[in-house]
């Protein structure tokens, strides 16, 4: 079981060095321009950005821009306290919920239905961005169909793109060191870390003006997730079996014999 686990540990590490190789040369070299048949060429002029270079023609804009202003922070801790927080009801998604760019239902504290009717205006929808507020400040979470229905809690940032932009599109963008390492310097606060909606609406984006191409961008970025998605399902699977394994050997239900015991028994 060991070996499978550390089977399944390279492949995800292998599949995140792949993703982190793609979108370093789709973001800055994109798939270039279909001729008539329909095959991809090559991109032959590029220019400069705050991201980097990228093909001539190619549009920038900023994630305020995207969102035409659509970004908000969750509710003040002085509206929601802990002691509402319960063990059913509607997830209230905190920056600790936010795991691999993805919402983590499992993790979240809830709140009863009717208290969070109260906080309509923090309710997501699928295509929302949800960013952490302070700590780790490029953490974020793509809002899937899943994960609608949540709350932005506190601690957190709502971004909402337009129908005119792919939240899908801008997730993967999300995850480039350069994002990265502009959210982590463009945060305030000497301790700790802190981002507002004025910062976030700042942040660069890139982005081809053909549809096609940026589809294609996405799509491509889309079904390596899919795969990493499978060995982490696996990985679970083999970590859920192993702790139930050793479970039931410590606790005397198995019993493993040693091999003078067996050869006594013999």
């Amino acid at each position: 079981m060991d070996d499978n686990l550390d089977l399944i540990a390279r492949l995800i590490e292998a599949t995140q060095t792949l993703k982190q190789g793609l979108m370093q040369t789709l973001f800055s070299r994109g798939v270039g321009t279909q001729d008539a048949n329909g095959r991809w060429e090559p991109h032959t002029e590029f220019k400069d950005s705050e991201l980097g270079k990228i093909p001539v023609g190619w549009l920038t804009t900023t994630l305020g821009s995207a969102c035409d202003g659509a970004l908000q922070t969750g509710p003040f801790g002085s509206q929601l306290h802990a002691d509402e927080y319960q063990n059913e009801g509607v997830p209230v998604l905190m920056p600790k919920d936010l795991v691999n760019c993805r919402a983590n239902l499992s993790t979240a504290a809830r709140i009863a239905p009717a208290r969070a009717e109260e906080f309509a205006k923090h309710k997501l929808v699928a295509g929302d961005l949800l960013f952490s507020r302070r700590g780790d400040v490029a953490r974020f979470a793509l809002i899937d169909e899943a994960s609608a229905e949540a709350l932005c809690g506190t601690g957190c940032l709502k971004a909402k793109p337009s129908k005119a932009h792919s939240s899908a599109y801008i997730a993967h963008l999300l995850q480039l060191d350069v994002v990265r390492s502009w959210l982590e310097q463009n945060a305030v606060g000497q301790t700790m870390p802190n981002m507002n909606t004025g910062i976030l609406s700042s942040l660069p984006l890139v982005a081809p003006a053909n549809k096609h191409e940026l589809e294609e961008i996405a799509g491509i970025l889309d079904s390596v997730d899919a795969k990493a998605k499978v060995q982490l399902v696996k990985q679970q699977h083999f970590q859920t079996l192993k702790r139930g394994l050793m479970q039931k050997l410590l606790t005397g239900e198995w019993r493993v014999k040693l091999d003078r015991e067996a050869r006594h028994g013999d």
